[in-house]
């Protein structure tokens, strides 16, 4: 009979011939989901016996699935493929870190006898092959035969001189049972429950896989989209911002504290009254994702100094200081293709803009008494 000790990765065939015969032992090193057993004699009968490790042998099994899934499976979408792989290495990491420590513990193996490395055949020349399913039920059969044989007969000759010699023993040079090593159970026990549950996950995630169902990334936003989201925040947040028009009351065109204003996000060293500057803000993050750039704030809040030296360099082209709603901290100069008529950033600006309270005056458009492209004035909306 041969009798195999099987690891994660190492199977132990023990052979035994006739009676009186000495057994041989071949090892052969394999992966979890095949086993070759190769027996001394031709006529005798493997029996495959596993060690307990089942968490590792099923771990084994779901990598090897996993290849299978991954590279037959031509409606697997990119994220299935990414949570797959992700899974995988998780699993082999935990499967390659219990091993490390299983061996850690148990010390370094024997080394082989000469003469019994190469495997032997059956009676027909081919080598017995386990699969990772048979090799559990093969050991817990092998646990079932062996809990029937203790619970039989008396024991054999060998067993009964083995009881004979520890009985002429002396107590005290009776070798003790060596105990484990304290806390050594703790670590191996973690270490199973992790990869067990590791292993849960990956089962789960190829079954999936091989399902009906189609695990479909959704898509990013689109412009259209953004914009639609910040209009609807701009409106929501529109009846709590009167309180910055009535922070204002009582100061002079121009003469505004720098504290009743905020500075924009997106344009450092620029300031409007805070309703104001909030929902220009919405509108810029629209703005950004339809065309990939902040926009570009040339001028805002203007003191009555800044503004009586606007007059002074642009004439006509500048209101009379005291009078400008840059005075007020509701206007802004635009630049950055915005500036000119008829341009798409204009064009996507006049449409947008009054979402959020911003627009170009009429005065201010092409066909009005003024035409400046670039100026735009802030009305809170209802």
């Amino acid at each position: 009979m041969a009798v195999l000790a099987v690891t994660a990765v190492t199977a132990t065939a023990v052979t035994g011939g006739p009676a009186g015969a000495e057994s041989s032992t071949t090892t052969s090193t394999t992966d979890a989901s095949t086993v070759v057993v190769s027996p001394d004699l031709a006529t005798a009968e493997p029996t495959v016996v596993v060690s307990q490790d089942e968490t590792t042998v099923r771990a084994s099994s779901a990598l090897q699935r996993a290849t299978d899934v991954t590279t037959d499976q031509a409606t697997l979408s990119k994220a299935q493929e990414r949570k797959i792989d992700a899974q995988v290495e998780k699993v082999a990491g935990l499967l390659e870190s219990r091993d490390a420590d299983s061996a850690s513990r148990s010390g370094e193996r024997s080394a082989l006898p000469q003469g019994t490395a190469a495997p032997a055949a059956q009676g027909d020349g081919s080598p017995v092959t386990a699969t990772a399913d048979e090799i559990l039920a093969a050991n817990r059969a092998a646990e079932r035969e062996a809990a029937q044989d203790a619970s039989g007969s008396a024991p054999d000759r060998a067993q009964a001189d083995e009881t004979e010699r520890a009985e002429e023993t002396p107590a005290e040079e009776q070798p003790e049972e060596a105990e484990p090593a304290q806390g050594e159970a703790e670590p191996a026990e973690a270490e199973s429950t992790a990869l067990a549950k590791a292993t849960d996950t990956l089962v789960d995630l190829l079954d999936a896989a091989q399902s009906d169902t189609v695990d479909v990334e959704a898509a990013p936003e689109t412009p259209a989209d953004i914009t639609a989201a910040q209009v609807a925040a701009a409106r929501q947040a529109a009846a709590g911002l009167t309180k910055y028009v009535d922070s204002v009351v009582g100061y002079g065109n121009g003469q505004i504290p720098s504290g009743e204003l905020c500075e924009l996000d997106f344009a450092p060293g620029e300031t409007l009254r805070c309703d104001a500057a909030e929902q220009l803000e919405r509108l810029d993050v629209a703005y950004a994702a339809r065309f990939g750039e902040h926009l570009s704030v040339n001028d805002s809040y203007r003191s009555y100094a800044a503004q009586v030296a606007t007059k002074a360099a642009r004439g006509a082209m500048a209101a009379v200081p005291g009078y400008s709603n840059h005075g007020w901290g509701v206007a802004v100069d635009l630049n950055g293709g915005v500036e000119s008529f008829g341009t798409a950033k204009y064009e996507w600006l006049r449409e947008n803009g009054p979402k959020f309270g911003w627009d170009n005056p009429g005065w201010a458009r092409a066909d009005g008494r003024k035409p400046e492209a670039w100026h735009w004035e802030y009305s809170p909306i209802g």
